[in-house]
């Protein structure tokens, strides 16, 4: 069933949406069977070109483009099927370098594909991880990396496979610093949820260019990018650890930020999380059903630049929406969402699942995202798994309670994005605030239109079955692709933002 279900969409003016159809290609597909088949895009800026895969069970479909979405050379190579998930690329010249890996083996393959030369070529690596758990995967800067930490250790390792690859490997020995919990060790800190250990909590990545769901952000410990920098924050019961790491020489830095205080609540029924915006600045939240504290950490000037707080028993004053909460769909009376309206109501459904936080830039107004993304839903990241209509490669690392070290498809934190908007869970809750992105003071206004609604609103109006859907963003345009399912064309539609 279609149904638009984006809470944005239920607040805000209706906009017309300008969208164009940048890429239609007419595909055979060798199998009904859905959950083998994914896509992956690569915006090459080395040689001003885009690379779109359609990747089947036997066989990679591979397209080189220009930038206006013109097909300059396309490409059908042999898939190894015993690799089944893309984890991510490189680039050597003229050939595009796919990483490949199956999660019943510790072995990667790499398929070499040249557009040029019109031939592909699959090369096995032997890669072993000993007492290892995988945190990420992720290529940046024509490099792929695999970070891992071991077991029982405050160490992590970065394997870094350059465009050869070759593979070399940094340790970042974090030994010398204290974490501030009681069990002073790293690989037990990234299972750990609020103190709890929990064995499917991982690192997952933030996306910097698009909006993140507060399914997403609601994981309490994440991995950003920016500026040729890995930033790892893991927050515990008494503050944020920022671990960060430069990738241009693979120094590392540690960072204990003190959680904030509460008047109402105490340790044992406090939720807290934060969100790193801009590299600079973190967005802390907690609270339980008596009081909600949100700051705003300068983390280079070590100072906090803005705080408020709230109790059940006041008016809340920042938000720029309404409040509301996502019900059990019910034939019956057809509502959806339910608005809240007293602060009483606001903080014990939020307390109930655990605070979340998110926040986006648009022009020069910032909107940020309070409530929970209900944790046991069923396509949280650490309990999701592909189904129909969703790419595989939305798959991530998950931690293995008996150390075994497994090398498993890469978490897409765009296609996840996009899937988690389009779905709201039963018991989510989330209001919005719009800050000035420069003073970071709360400033009235509309909220702006969340990029992915757009995307959403024209995914639900597509009456024929479609499947591999896919989202990525190239400069400041959005792109949504879906393969339809009785035409047998792939469709690429590009969405340009702010309009």
């Amino acid at each position: 069933m279609r149904f638009i279900s984006s809470i944005s969409l239920l607040l805000l003016p209706l906009i017309s949406i300008c969208q164009e159809v940048v890429f239609n290609e007419k595909i055979r597909l060798e199998y009904e069977i859905e959950d083998v088949r994914e896509t992956y895009t690569i915006i090459d800026s080395i040689n001003n070109r885009i690379v779109f895969f359609l990747i089947d069970n036997n066989k990679i479909n591979g397209y080189l483009l220009d930038n206006q979405f013109k097909i300059l050379a396309k490409i059908i190579v042999p898939k190894d099927k015993e690799f089944k998930y893309i984890i991510g690329h490189t680039i050597k010249d003229d050939a595009y370098n796919l990483f490949f890996t199956d999660k019943k083996t510790k072995k990667i393959n790499v398929a070499s594909i040249n557009f040029i030369e019109n031939k592909g070529i699959n090369n096995e690596l032997e890669f072993e991880l000993k007492k290892e758990r995988v945190l990420e995967k992720f290529s940046i800067n024509n490099k792929f990396y695999i970070l891992t930490v071991k077991t029982l250790s405050k160490k992590l390792l970065l394997y870094i496979f350059d465009n050869n690859n070759f593979f070399s490997k940094k340790e970042i020995d974090l030994s010398i610093y204290k974490f501030n919990v009681n069990d002073d060790n790293l690989s037990l800190l990234l299972t750990t949820t609020d103190g709890k250990t929990n064995f499917a909590s991982n690192l997952l990545k933030m996306d910097p260019y698009c909006p993140n769901s507060l399914e997403i952000t609601i994981n309490t410990n994440k991995l950003y990018y920016s500026n040729n920098k890995l930033i790892l924050t893991i927050d515990n019961p008494k503050g944020t650890n920022l671990i960060t790491i430069e990738l241009k020489d693979y120094s590392y830095t540690l960072k204990n930020i003190p959680k904030g205080k509460t008047n109402s609540c105490n340790s044992n029924n406090t939720s807290s999380n934060t969100f790193l915006y801009n590299s600079t600045y973190l967005f802390q939240i907690l609270g339980c059903k008596d009081e909600m504290y949100f700051s705003v950490y300068n983390i280079q000037s070590d100072t906090i630049v803005y705080e408020y707080r709230v109790k059940e028993n006041e008016n809340l004053a920042i938000n720029n929406s309404q409040v509301l909460h996502k019900k059990n769909f019910s034939f019956l009376t057809k509502e959806k969402f339910k608005q809240l309206e007293n602060t009483n109501q606001i903080l014990k459904k939020i307390s109930e699942y655990g605070y979340s936080i998110t926040a986006f830039q648009t022009d020069s107004n910032l909107t940020i995202s309070y409530g929970t993304g209900k944790s046991n839903s069923s396509n949280h990241p650490e309990t999701y798994r592909p189904s129909n209509k969703i790419e595989a490669s939305m798959q991530w690392s998950m931690a293995k309670p008996n150390n075994q070290s497994v090398v498993e498809a890469s978490f897409n934190p765009t296609i996840f994005n996009y899937n988690s908007f389009k779905e709201a869970k039963d018991g989510n809750v989330y209001f919005k605030s719009l800050f000035d992105a420069e003073k970071l003071t709360h400033v009235e206004g509309e909220i702006p239109i969340n990029a992915y609604d757009q995307l959403i609103e024209y995914s639900c109006n597509i009456k024929d079955p479609i499947s591999i859907e896919t989202v990525f963003k190239k400069d400041n345009s959005y792109f949504f692709g879906y393969y339809h399912l009785n035409e047998y064309v792939y469709y690429l539609v590009k969405f340009d933002e702010n309009k």
